[in-house]
């Protein structure tokens, strides 16, 4: 029955572990994701004004500068929302981690103490 039980507890941090890991590498890809849009969004942006400056209709530039600001704002919020999931995940998992953790170190424990038990009942 312990065996079993430690068996589960085993596989259960394992799979946390796992979820740990894909979870984090997840969130990289996203990041990076975002920048790389971002450039693409800046770069955009950078050759619409160029070519209303090459037109020389100053007066829109405002209106693409705002936009892109906008954009820009819309984008880093979308990356806070996601920075505070993960990490309310990410808190959850360890929690969870340190719990089972626990258990664990609490069942070596208690197996060490009635094995020293069992060997000064003996002596």
């Amino acid at each position: 029955m312990a065996k079993e039980n430690k068996n589960s507890l085993e596989t259960e941090l394992k799979f946390l572990l796992e979820r740990r890991a894909h979870l984090e590498f997840r969130f990289s890809q996203y990041v990076a994701n975002y920048h790389h849009s971002m450039a693409w969004i800046a770069a955009i942006f950078f050759g619409i004004s160029t070519i209303l400056v090459s037109f020389r209709l100053y007066s829109y530039l405002w209106v693409i500068g705002t936009i892109f600001l906008l954009i820009t704002f819309y984008r880093l919020i979308m990356l806070k929302k996601v920075l505070s999931l993960s990490q309310e995940h990410l808190d959850k998992i360890n929690s969870s981690l340190d719990k089972r953790y626990g258990t664990l170190n609490l069942d070596i424990g208690l197996s060490l103490f009635i094995i020293i038990s069992i060997i000064n009942i003996k002596q």
